[in-house]
C-alpha cells in the first residue's frame, strides 16, 4: 500500500470527514466573527456538507435509528 493510498483511504473514513468539517467551522467562525450575516451563511454551509457527507456515507439524517 502507497502512501497515497493511505492518505485516499483516511480522506475516505466518514470521522476524518467530520473532524475536518468541524476544524473548517471553527476556522471560518473566528474569520467572521462579529458578521452575523456571514456566521449564519457558515453555518448553512456546515448543514449542508454534513448533511452530504451523512447520505454519501449511507447514514440518511431523516430517518428513525434502527431499534
Amino acid at each position: 500500500m502507497t502512501s497515497m493510498d493511505n492518505v485516499l483511504q483516511l480522506a475516505l473514513d466518514p470521522i476524518t470527514q467530520f473532524a475536518a468539517l468541524v476544524l473548517v467551522l471553527v476556522f471560518a467562525r473566528a474569520l467572521v466573527r462579529g458578521k452575523p450575516t456571514q456566521r449564519f451563511l457558515v453555518h448553512i454551509a456546515f448543514f449542508v456538507i454534513l448533511t452530504i457527507l451523512l447520505v454519501g456515507n449511507d447514514v440518511a439524517p431523516w430517518t428513525a435509528g434502527r431499534r
